[in-house]
């Protein structure tokens, strides 16, 4: 026999250990519910028009919120003379994609400044990438049929079979596109 079923108090104890290790299981359980295709795009539509390579680095470093947090705080300090993104990646050891955003203060300031969407982004990201992906595809296929991309300036389109890549007009040049969610994609399907 064992010692905690001879011991009431030993007894007591394994329980109380053991519901400490199942109970917050259950509560992560409850919390990872799967998000629905509506939310999917709604946490997709700001950024699913980005050039492809701007786009990549914001869906990496989205799973990598406090690094954002400390990347922007950074780069408020920073004068924009100063910046040698080498340098940076060398002493800060942050992951690439935010060290490479650190060239895009206004795609930086949005995710320190939205930081329950950027977790969520990476949160959906991590779970299931081709889900984001396909949803980014939708989106893109979407503001195609309303006609948005004609009115993107400094981007190419390309579209192969099922798939939209946007890409930037001048490889060495990067522009952030804005645009209107509420616009862009035509007559939104979710309610």
């Amino acid at each position: 026999m064992n010692r905690i079923s001879k011991n009431p108090l030993g007894r007591f104890i394994g329980l109380w250990f053991f519901a400490l290790l199942i109970l917050p299981l259950g509560y992560a359980n409850a919390e990872e519910q799967e998000i629905t295709e509506a939310e999917l795009a709604q946490l997709l539509a700001p950024v699913a028009l980005y050039p492809d390579s701007l786009l990549t680095h914001v869906l990496i470093a989205s799973t990598y919120p406090l690094e954002v947090i400390e990347a922007h705080r950074w780069r408020e300090q920073q004068d924009d003379d100063d910046i040698n993104l080498s340098n940076i990646a060398e002493k800060k050891k942050w992951e690439p994609s935010v060290v490479a955003l650190l060239s895009f203060p206004t795609v930086l300031q949005r995710m320190h400044d939205e930081l329950t969407w950027t977790q969520e982004l990476g949160e959906a990201f991590l779970v299931d990438e081709e889900r984001v992906l396909s949803s980014i595809q939708t989106l893109r296929r979407q503001a195609d049929n309303a006609g948005s991309f004609d009115a993107m300036d400094n981007v190419n389109i390309v579209r192969e079979e099922k798939v939209i890549i946007i890409e930037p007009e001048q490889p060495e040049v990067i522009y952030v596109p804005y645009y209107d969610t509420r616009i862009v994609y035509g007559n939104w399907r979710w309610h």
